[in-house]
């Protein structure tokens, strides 16, 4: 069950914003506050994963059996502004992990995806990550299983009371997308 939502500089929500979600949850507003806006990213990540286009790194629609066509990227980043880029936020939980004798159940677990956009305006997948601050503080094990080595220095890099020990002789060598700011 999704119980957060992040969005920045989606539509008419300029700035990052997150909204907590329930198991019942209303959106109350005036016509074009931006409501839709609230559904359409779940959508579209939906439609984005089911693309058979594997080259898509955002599937803003348009084809035959897509359920949205939002256009191009200027006409969903807020203000136009595509070297403003675009992010999407989801928790979700509870997550059960591992399989075998010892599967681990996770109360929640964050996906954050940023988009910039090329000259043509084709969006690509700036900044990743798909974290469980609890499964990061373990001693390395579950850090390994859930995150990509750079998103495991970006967390030991913000959080080094939490870094196992050993854990910064792993080849830490740098690399990895740069930060453009996180929604948190």
């Amino acid at each position: 069950m999704f119980t957060k939502l992040g969005l920045r500089d989606f539509k008419s929500w300029r700035g990052a914003h997150a909204f907590d979600l329930r198991p019942l949850t209303l959106v109350l507003g005036v016509n074009s506050a931006g409501k839709t806006s609230l559904l359409q990213p779940l959508l579209l990540l939906k439609q984005t994963i089911e693309s058979p286009d594997r080259l898509l790194s955002l599937n803003l629609g348009g084809h035959p059996g897509e359920m949205l066509d939002l256009g191009r990227l200027s006409d969903v980043v807020s203000g136009g502004d595509v070297r403003a880029g675009l992010g999407f936020r989801l928790t979700f939980g509870p997550v059960s992990i591992g399989k075998g004798a010892a599967p681990r159940a996770l109360d929640a677990v964050d996906y954050e995806v940023e988009y910039g956009a090329a000259e043509d305006e084709n969006p690509y997948v700036e900044r990743l990550s798909y974290t469980h601050e609890e499964a990061l503080s373990a001693e390395g094990v579950i850090v390994e299983q859930l995150l990509p080595a750079w998103c495991q220095r970006e967390f030991w890099r913000k959080n080094p009371e939490k870094m196992p020990p050993g854990a910064g002789d792993r080849g830490q060598d740098g690399a990895g997308p740069p930060d453009h700011g996180a929604m948190r």
